[in-house]
């Protein structure tokens, strides 16, 4: 049996989720996240450089 209020719980799971996506995808087109990128490519570069340590 389906309770009466399912509805409302997975409309209120939709809408976190369409917002979460849209703030991630927003955030990634505006270059929110390049700095990041960045210090990736430099962790990457010292690790080859130095090697495992």
């Amino acid at each position: 049996m389906v309770l009466p209020a399912t509805w409302l719980v997975w409309a209120a799971v939709g809408l976190v989720l369409v917002l979460f996506w849209g703030g991630y995808f927003i955030a990634r087109a505006t270059g929110q996240f390049d700095d990041l990128e960045q210090m990736k490519d430099k962790v990457r570069e010292d690790i080859r450089s130095n090697g495992n340590q």
